[in-house]
């Protein structure tokens, strides 16, 4: 890259990178003089500066208040990125990947959601294109958001869950929530009642 390349604001790329330089010697000064103990320093005009540190343990409890909250729900949800990859999931999502497809490995982050229900094969893999194509409207901006119905059947039990599938509120590019919610209950209060009449 060109040092002297100007930037849309007029300041050139090396102007840019000694400031950048400037903030983290100064941030890192900040922290050896305060000794660690201060988390923020105001200026002469009452402007308030977050230091490194702080800001390193403001979002690490950001990302554990988060992860309890996803972990107390029941329904297993997976939050994804822009292009479908899986960036984290909860306890629930866990337990039951654990505990269904233990011979499989593990659907978790790293993994592209989109990619796995687009693969599908065999008798669900319907249902599974047309989650893929729902979550993609959804992260598309297309859909404000998807859901479907399906079975889930183990060997020993029937059951049936409802994807839901919602975009991440303020991400920009847009992520999205995806929750497996399992109705077996109700479905099977339904077919029961249908029994009835």
């Amino acid at each position: 890259m060109n040092p002297e390349k100007t930037s849309p604001g007029g300041a050139t790329h090396k102007e840019v990178t000694a400031l950048i330089e400037t903030l983290h010697a100064t941030g890192q000064r900040l922290e050896d003089l305060t000794a660690g103990e201060v988390d923020t320093v105001t200026d002469r005009r009452g402007r308030t500066v977050l230091l490194r540190r702080a800001q390193d343990h403001q979002r690490h409890n950001e990302a554990t208040k988060q992860a309890a909250i996803l972990n107390a729900l029941p329904a297993h949800i997976a939050l994804l990125d822009a292009q479908g990859l899986i960036v984290s999931v909860n306890e629930a999502w866990r337990l039951f990947a654990g505990t269904n497809m233990p011979q499989e490995p593990a659907i978790g982050p790293g993994l592209n959601y989109l990619e796995i229900c687009e693969h599908a094969r065999g008798d669900d893999a319907a249902q599974a294109h047309q989650a893929a194509a729902g979550i993609r409207a959804v992260l598309a901006g297309a859909a404000k958001s998807f859901s479907l119905e399906y079975p889930c059947h183990s060997p020993t039990e029937k059951r049936w869950f409802l994807l839901v599938v919602t975009p991440l509120a303020g991400q920009s590019p847009h992520g999205a929530v995806v929750m497996h919610l399992n109705v077996t209950e109700r479905k099977q209060a339904d077919q029961k009642f249908k029994e009835l009449l």
